[in-house]
């Protein structure tokens, strides 16, 4: 298809929904003239120094994808939180790491995030802490990863889903 600019795309000038032209599965709905993404998930990654000042960023992304999946403010506020405690747990851990790499996917029935960071140390964070407990409160399913890299040093990860009220967890 082409759009009304000649350039190869997603959108006639119907205003019905189309293919996005990448090849992606993805679709564009078209109003008014005007292409809009339409797709279900919305995946975004990060990699940011591992330093607690990038915790307010970590906290802004994961609050606008919720947002923008239409979650309601209680499941915005509830992944914020959980992507705040789960960043903190894990920097607390990590030895040796100087980046945090963070990966968000938000679709209108869920919000799943995934941290890692390299360590020297074979630790998981402390699942005893108050901050684990509240992380464990504020979402359905956390799960924790520490496997060993050829090359030495460890792959700690944390993995959680929170869904909206009312939505089945994973």
């Amino acid at each position: 298809m082409r759009r009304g600019d000649g350039r190869p795309g997603t959108a006639t000038d119907s205003g019905r929904a189309a293919t996005n032209g990448h090849g992606d599965g993805g679709h564009t709905a078209v109003t008014n003239g005007r292409a809009w993404r339409t797709d279900p998930v919305t995946r975004v990654e990060l990699r940011l120094d591992a330093a607690v000042e990038n915790l307010p960023l970590l906290r802004l992304v994961a609050g606008d994808l919720a947002m923008r999946r239409d979650h309601d403010l209680d499941t915005i506020s509830d992944v914020q939180m959980a992507v705040d405690e789960a960043a903190a747990a894990l920097l607390e851990v990590i030895v040796g790491s100087d980046t945090l790499c963070c990966r968000f996917e938000a679709a209108p029935d869920a919000v799943r995030v995934s941290l890692e960071a390299w360590s020297a140390a074979p630790a998981g964070p402390d699942q005893d802490s108050l901050g684990w407990r509240l992380l464990t409160a504020l979402v359905d399913v956390v799960r924790v990863s520490v496997t060993a890299a050829a090359g030495g040093g460890h792959r700690v990860c944390v993995e959680f889903t929170r869904t909206p009220a009312g939505s089945e967890a994973p």
